[in-house]
């Protein structure tokens, strides 16, 4: 759209984390992430209400990859969020009654608001099933083996220091 014609990288940037604002679902919401991880600029107001938290969703990841194409490698940020959990958990999939879901279907036209809300009401019912990685550096490490990306930058805290080029 631009009409650039030199070299493009493009880059998806995550949190080690889900996060989500207001009401709708959330598959893999964590109460009590929700209560440990605080944000000093995201919380409750009037138009977004609440923020709430929970395990890495790569099933939703994948999504998001299908809808803006293809991607040269990832940014995670917020990792040290995660250092005072004993056990993190990723999510690869999810139970739909008795089936299991991989992959969340794509539309060409993204504005298609039926399937929107076909996803919506898909997503209400499910649940996570979870993973178990030791580590945030073992989290990387599933983020790159599900999406096939390579994570070249980390971030460890909120200033410049705390970025890592992998």
């Amino acid at each position: 759209e631009a009409e650039f014609d030199g070299k493009v990288t493009r880059i998806g940037i995550t949190r080690a984390y889900a996060t989500r604002h207001g009401a709708g679902p959330f598959v893999t919401e964590a109460p009590h992430l929700s209560k440990n991880i605080r944000d000093a600029v995201n919380g409750y107001d009037d138009w977004q209400e609440g923020f709430r938290v929970g395990w890495l969703d790569l099933l939703l990841l994948r999504y998001g990859i299908d809808v803006v194409g293809s991607l040269d490698y990832l940014a995670v940020c917020h990792l040290d969020r995660l250092s005072e959990f004993k056990q993190l958990h990723v999510c690869n999939e999810y139970k739909h009654g008795n089936k299991t879901i991989q992959s969340l279907p794509l539309k060409k036209r993204i504005e298609d608001l039926e399937h929107q809300s076909y996803l919506t009401q898909l997503l209400e019912n499910c649940a996570p099933i979870l993973t178990t990685v030791s580590t945030p550096e073992a989290l990387i490490a599933q983020l790159e083996q599900t999406l096939n990306l390579p994570v070249h930058l980390e971030s460890w805290g909120e200033t410049a220091v705390d970025k890592k080029g992998r």
